[in-house]
């Protein structure tokens, strides 16, 4: 007989190991606990980051498998991780800061333009951007046209530049935004629903290129008109990216009283000159039959001081006019930008344009200018030889 000199216990021979003052049973017991407090401090998670500090800034933890030997030591560690919504926004956030700051005194045209004459002061000048998809990115051999932010910003820049040239002087010029701005909302590169998509570059690049985009047009519209008012539509493709860019436009254009920002996070918004009212939708929910009843539910006042109703949409990247009971005027555009690889293969075709439309406050719809993509490549080529 031998004494344990754990449990004390008298216990035969055979239940001791060779040259051990501890009995096999009290030994089990004494290394099952070492194991599970071993086991407990690496759950821990006060005790340990798991390798957090191995993640990239923006994605979390979300879970770890490890390969432990025999004394319960860690030999292999496998990190799972995804992404974090909150934190990259954060992120963006910050970096849109940091690039308001950067444009804080830069937003100012030239000069004023000339103060509008008699037969001018009614008139107001509507340029509709028809989905721009700023961010997408094209290969010529799969879509049949070569797409990205370099040509996106060129083709937007002189297009509105040719427009400005032609368009009559007018009271106010209103931007609209028809939704789409940018081709995805986050850094992962899919739409606000998650569908992905093919974009060129990082999320931060997309953004700064799509804001210097925007405030050239603004700017433009500044030498030629006395007031740009702005409305940015919020669009499937970037249900969030939409509003801050219309945060960042109030925000940086808030010492210009000639520019005025609509950014009311709304699905519609609508704006009265004289007796014409013009609302506006991306289009990817509610029914066009229904857009008439919402103008005279939303805007009870303003539906009853009007008689022409226009309705500026986008959305499915072609043109189309529907005239609705009450004079009620459904319209979509195109874009400049190409269809990407799924469209393409689905089969969608349409032509590549922007316009630019005058209204008389009194008369209604007066003139439309129009310039197409191939004639936006012709400039292009020409401005590039001289």
């Amino acid at each position: 007989m031998k004494t344990c000199n754990f449990c004390g216990e008298n216990k035969p021979l055979e239940g001791f190991g060779k040259r051990r003052g501890v009995c096999k049973k009290c030994r089990s017991k004494r290394e099952s606990a070492r194991l599970i407090a071993k086991r407990n401090a690496r759950k821990d998670a006060s005790a340990h980051n798991y390798g957090k500090d191995l993640l990239p800034d923006g994605f979390a933890l979300t879970g770890v498998s490890q390969m432990v030997d025999a004394q319960g030591d860690v030999k292999v560690q496998w990190l799972k991780s995804k992404a974090d919504k909150a934190r990259q926004t954060e992120i963006l956030m910050q970096a849109m800061r940091e690039m308001l700051e950067g444009y804080d005194g830069k937003a100012k045209p030239a000069k004023a333009p000339a103060k509008p004459k008699d037969e001018s002061k009614e008139l107001l000048a509507v340029i509709p951007l028809g989905d721009p998809h700023i961010g997408l990115h094209c290969w010529h051999e799969e879509t049949g046209e070569d797409f990205d932010l370099k040509i996106a910003a060129a083709n937007m820049r002189t297009a509105i530049a040719a427009l400005m040239a032609v368009a009559p002087n007018c009271a106010e010029c209103q931007i609209i935004n028809l939704g789409d701005y940018f081709h995805a909302d986050n850094s992962d590169d899919t739409t606000s629903k998650g569908t992905p998509v093919d974009v060129d570059g990082r999320r931060i690049k997309v953004v700064r290129v799509g804001l210097d985009i925007f405030i050239d047009i603004i700017d433009q519209a500044l030498l030629k008109f006395p007031i740009v008012r702005v409305i940015c539509v919020t669009g499937n493709h970037d249900a969030d990216s939409s509003k801050m860019l219309a945060l960042m436009l109030e925000k940086l254009y808030r010492k210009e009283p000639r520019v005025l920002v609509d950014s009311a996070p709304t699905k519609h918004h609508m704006y009265r000159w004289g007796k014409v009212m013009i609302a506006t939708t991306h289009g990817d929910t509610g029914k066009d039959l229904d857009l008439g009843m919402i103008m005279a539910t939303d805007w009870k006042q303003d539906f009853a001081k009007s008689e022409f109703y226009h309705w500026y949409k986008g959305h499915v990247h072609h043109d189309s006019l529907k005239e609705y009971t009450g004079g009620i005027i459904v319209e979509t555009f195109r874009t400049l930008a190409p269809g990407d690889s799924w469209h393409r293969g689905q089969g969608y075709r349409s032509g590549q344009n922007l316009k630019l439309d005058v209204w008389h406050s009194e008369y209604g719809h007066q003139n439309r200018h129009i310039i197409g993509i191939e004639k936006i490549k012709r400039l292009k080529g020409k401005k590039c030889r001289d």
